[in-house]
């Protein structure tokens, strides 16, 4: 029996890099072998924790890391799990930041390193924004490449990566399918799922957007973008629910307000478990995603799962990813797809 450790956020119910995260694990888990979670939040009790916010914390990591016996290791990435911020953080770079944003890097490397050929780092999202200082770009590129293997879900995401950061080698970079590791949750047909989730009768499609709820998922622009009229027999429904700050309170009081002056729009804020947020695909005709700006999605390949057909907005990982997709530009563009479906 071969022992995984796997490096995220927990629980999925709160992140969709943690239900991909937890996916994977239950994979692995059905061939037999052992999986070892360990979280970066410390709110959320799992096998093991590692804190990447506090000084104290990123000490504690070396040596919780080296008392884990592991074959494998898969560590999911995303720039706010292993280079947040204090709560407190005061304007301006102070000699505090940069001594914690060192330790995360030196953090992050000695993962890479200790895994060794038996580790993977699963490139979710990153920044690669020109502002970002050489240093700090030189810094994260070499604490990403102490890992042996990088996981990305379309070329398009590894040509921009590996052409940002330094120290990165195309040779140790590899494609993935996003729902390689996906499995149903709800095994019943469309019609028990709406009748289960008690949604009305229409003679047009019922479109869905789902998942966490923040700015740059554009769902505002979805609801925005439907016809308030009797001319579409289409329904949207919006299902997810914010993170708890300001800005996801702000997000979802803004999605409630637009959908309340839609007829046909329904706004639906709740936490979903892996077999309801499964329930609601199976329930769709059309699965509608308006990120502004992404480099992949959990939820277009779920809704894939489900032989969903994709209404995405117009970015070039979308492309290379679901080519079958229906893809949209502008709000105008996306207003003619809910007024004729089918076409």
């Amino acid at each position: 029996m071969k022992h995984t450790l796997i490096v995220s956020t927990f629980p999925p119910s709160r992140c969709g890099i943690a239900s991909y995260a937890e996916e994977q694990a239950l994979f692995i888990e059905k061939q037999d072998n052992h999986v070892i979670r360990v979280n970066l939040l410390d709110q959320y009790k799992t096998d093991k924790t590692f804190i990447f916010s506090t000084v104290l914390g990123i000490a504690g990591l070396f040596i919780r890391l080296g008392r884990i016996r592991f074959d494998n290791l898969s560590l999911h990435y995303a720039d706010r799990f292993f280079f947040p911020w204090p709560k407190s953080r005061a304007s301006g770079f102070n000699r505090k930041n940069t001594t914690l944003r060192a330790l995360q890097s030196i953090g992050l490397a000695c993962i890479g390193l200790i895994a060794g050929s038996g580790g993977e780092i699963i490139i979710h999202e990153i920044s690669t924004d020109s502002r970002m200082p050489s240093a700090v770009r030189f810094v994260r590129g070499f604490s990403i490449s102490c890992f042996r293997k990088m996981v990305f879900h379309s070329s398009v995401h590894l040509d921009e990566v590996i052409a940002f950061y330094p120290f990165l080698k195309r040779r140790r970079a590899c494609i993935a399918d996003h729902h390689r590791f996906m499995q149903r949750h709800f095994p019943g047909t469309q019609a028990q799922a709406r009748a289960q989730l008690s949604t009305p009768t229409i003679s047009g499609p019922l479109v869905l957007c789902i998942g966490f709820w923040n700015q740059s998922k554009g769902f505002e622009d979805a609801i925005e973008a439907f016809p308030n009229n009797k001319q579409s027999a289409s329904m949207l429904y919006v299902v997810g629910s914010p993170k708890n700050d300001a800005e996801g309170k702000a997000c979802a009081e803004n999605l409630i307000a637009l959908g309340s002056l839609k007829s046909r729009v329904m706004v639906l804020q709740k936490d979903l478990s892996d077999e309801e947020f499964d329930r609601w695909l199976q329930a769709a005709d059309m699965v509608l995603l308006p990120y502004r700006a992404i480099s992949s999605s959990g939820v277009a390949a779920r809704a894939s799962l489900y032989g969903k057909k994709l209404i995405l907005r117009d970015l070039p990982a979308f492309r290379e990813e679901y080519p079958e997709a229906v893809f949209f530009k502008t709000e105008e563009e996306l207003t003619q797809i809910f007024m004729c479906p089918k076409s």
